[in-house]
């Protein structure tokens, strides 16, 4: 069932049940309409670069960061890994347990080609008086929940290390856009090599709001 309120005196669709998909935690101030019921609701994450976007107005409804080298743990908090429903251009699918579950069918090989299954930051919620992180399979989309700084510290030491690693200057040339990462490829260092310093500071902003998160208040206006 599709949430809708107002805003700006215009009815705008924030999300579906309990998934807020178009509207930040920090943005509840901005439709005081809505009734909210934060012990179950799902926000999208600050991303910071949607800052500037306003509620209901964000266009990929199920957006996800990637987590640069971290891998879920094998039990989730709550959730567990699904189905994925493999298609062949001869016209067959068959739906098999996730591959990056520890559900696998004894024998069955997959092989990754193109891969885009890695963990993603996805999600807020208020939980334990805390806006924990919640993290999703990029493969079947299942949620694991981070309660706690300690469980949060490994993904923020992800993004933190990828961004050590962004720190000197890079030609966009040598970004891959489809893994999400700089390519091992020889480096053009002659132009002004603004998507390294970008995407630097978006990796650092994004351990920021994560670690927000669980401080004493919790999060409210983006740093």
């Amino acid at each position: 069932m599709g949430e809708h309120t107002q805003y700006q005196g215009d009815t705008i669709k924030i999300g579906t049940c309990e998934n807020m998909y178009y509207l930040r935690a920090d943005q509840r101030h901005l439709v005081p309409e809505y009734d909210f019921a934060l012990d179950v609701e799902r926000f999208r994450f600050p991303f910071p670069d949607e800052d500037d976007i306003e509620p209901g107005a964000f266009e990929d409804h199920g957006r996800g960061v990637k987590i640069p080298g971290y891998a879920l743990p094998e039990t989730l908090s709550g959730d567990e890994h699904g189905i994925v429903q493999f298609i062949a251009s001869a016209g067959y699918n068959v739906c098999l347990p996730c591959p990056e579950g520890p559900n696998q069918i004894e024998g069955l090989k997959v092989h990754r080609n193109g891969w885009n299954g890695a963990p993603v930051v996805r999600q807020q919620a208020l939980r334990g008086g805390l806006w924990v992180t919640l993290v999703s399979c990029g493969a079947c989309g299942c949620l694991h929940r981070l309660d706690t700084i300690t469980d949060a510290e490994p993904v923020i030491e992800a993004f933190l290390t990828e961004a050590a690693r962004t720190e000197w200057r890079r030609s966009s040339d040598d970004w891959d856009a489809v893994n999400d990462r700089w390519s091992d490829g020889p480096t053009n260092y002659a132009d002004e090599l603004v998507h390294g310093e970008t995407h630097r500071a978006f990796l650092l902003k994004m351990a920021e709001r994560i670690t927000a998160g669980y401080m004493p208040q919790g999060v409210r206006v983006p740093a």
